[in-house]
């Protein structure tokens, strides 16, 4: 069964809506563990459900800000909740980590005590936009890399599929890429050196 580490502190309106969240995950799949990491004083009174089983709550005494300088937080709050989410990832005790907080925090912690998945040379933010025809549609990168290269963006097209194909069950998903325009001489250097890596 998937085990998730969720930073309930990180993100706007936290911890409430992490743990609405959280507890929404868990009425749609039966197969989910959820970790709730954070201050279990301002967490524990926000369960009302009756999903206890699949949900625990790992206290920390830190949180990391949107404010907060992504480098130093990560070595100066090391019992942050977003700290030890991703150690609980690296220790075997979580499959997977969630954080709706501070994105430079979440790439460097997830880089330092992670490190990258092989072949990858630069790791990516994901998303899962809804679809007006109750589809979703798999976004990289959501902001980690302002200045990504074509082979970066090659790699998260790969991951991207990947994710479709394994999480959400599609057999054989759609690869595009955001640009001003549909034609092939569209868009800056970068986007067109992209598309024909995508189409070889």
């Amino acid at each position: 069964m998937p085990r998730v580490a969720i930073d309930a502190m990180g993100g706007d309106y936290a911890p409430q809506e992490i743990v609405l969240g959280a507890l929404k995950a868990l009425e749609h799949s039966r197969e989910l563990e959820i970790i709730l990491v954070g201050d279990k004083g301002k967490i524990a009174p926000l369960i009302t459900s009756s999903n206890n089983n699949r949900l625990s709550i790992y206290h920390t005494s830190q949180f990391i800000s949107g404010d907060d300088d992504p480098g130093l937080s990560i070595r100066r709050k090391k019992d942050s909740s977003m700290v030890k989410a991703i150690e609980l990832v690296r220790s075997g005790e979580a499959h997977a980590v969630l954080s709706a907080g501070n994105t430079g925090a979440l790439m460097a912690a997830g880089l330092l005590f992670l490190g990258r998945i092989k072949n990858v040379s630069r790791p990516a933010l994901l998303t899962v936009f809804p679809t007006f025809n109750g589809g979703n549609v798999v976004v990289l990168d959501v902001g980690a890399n302002m200045d990504a290269k074509p082979e970066n963006l090659w790699q998260y097209a790969i991951m991207g599929k990947l994710y479709a194909q394994e999480l959400l069950n599609k057999d054989n998903p759609r690869v595009a890429l955001l640009n001003v325009g549909t034609e092939e001489n569209k868009g800056n250097q970068q986007i067109r050196k992209t598309f024909s890596l995508f189409q070889d």
